[in-house]
């Protein structure tokens, strides 16, 4: 920009490709028309994925076609002498999840239960999943939601020339 300021713009693109099951069950999705409120979560109401309705594709994690990653950085000489220095940057940095297991359990026949504290083993053997004393928990994608994680990262430093070529 000029001799006391340094501007740096930068732009990386990335694309995730989605995850799949390659044993061919297929992520379990949430879909809301399927959903009865008087059902049981036993029943999977308003679940659904690829091996009971193939119209589902495996892979169906949404993705998008790019994810865009800004960057940005400022530099600037207070005097003009590279004496006193104030700098200071931005990236946003998207990531793809290393092991995406969301909605793979419910498609393999998981049912996660949560009963709290104080059972034993043997009290916990005898429940009865269908029994209103346990919770069951459910996980699916939506499959609307492209979105995928990321950090944004920020600097900024004030860098001071002192005696015998040191910096401070």
């Amino acid at each position: 920009m000029s001799r006391k300021l340094t501007l740096e713009l930068g732009l990386r693109l990335s694309h995730f490709t989605p995850w799949a099951d390659h044993l061919g069950y297929g992520y379990a999705m949430f879909d809301p028309s399927l959903y009865n409120p008087s059902g049981s979560a036993l029943n999977y109401d308003g679940f659904t994925w690829h091996a009971i309705n193939n119209s589902i594709l495996n892979p169906v994690f949404p993705t998008r076609a790019l994810f865009w990653h800004p960057r940005f950085g400022i530099a600037y000489d207070v005097f003009g002498k590279g004496s006193t220095v104030v700098r200071g940057g931005w990236g946003r940095f998207y990531y793809h999840s290393a092991q995406f297991t969301t909605g793979l359990g419910v498609t393999g026949g998981e049912i996660a239960a949560s009963l709290g504290s104080g059972h034993t083993l043997a009290q916990i053997d005898a429940l009865d999943p269908n029994s209103a004393a346990v919770a069951v928990g459910i996980q699916g994608l939506n499959p609307k939601d492209d979105m995928n994680p990321y950090t944004d990262s920020y600097s900024f430093t004030i860098s001071q020339k002192i005696p015998w070529s040191s910096l401070l």
